[in-house]
């Protein structure tokens, strides 16, 4: 899987831009699902055990001012932009995978 970058904008001022690089796709994901971890555990900070289902991942990214990806097309050497569906579709394989 190819290098990916992941752009997060939590809202619509600009300084909440931030982006996070990974060697893959795979890496991208699994770094998203981290991400959004690290929330949960500030959230929950007396818990002991977190947990959150794929509704409630893409409700958290489909609140995010902006979600988007860059994947490196490595046969034409350029950057691909994936947008917040493509990564929550691609983010849905992962994780089915990992179920089974």
């Amino acid at each position: 899987m190819p290098h990916t970058i992941i752009l997060i904008q939590t809202t619509p001022n600009q300084a909440t831009r931030t982006y996070y690089d990974y060697e893959s796709m795979t890496e991208a994901l699994t770094g998203v699902c981290s991400i959004y971890e690290g929330i949960l555990k500030k959230q929950q900070a007396t818990s002991r055990r977190i947990t959150y289902n794929v509704q409630e991942l893409f409700e958290w990214i489909d609140k995010l001012h902006d979600f988007c990806g860059l994947v490196l097309n490595q046969k034409l050497s350029t950057y691909v932009p994936q947008d917040r569906e493509y990564l929550k579709k691609k983010l849905y394989e992962q994780l089915s995978k990992q179920v089974q």
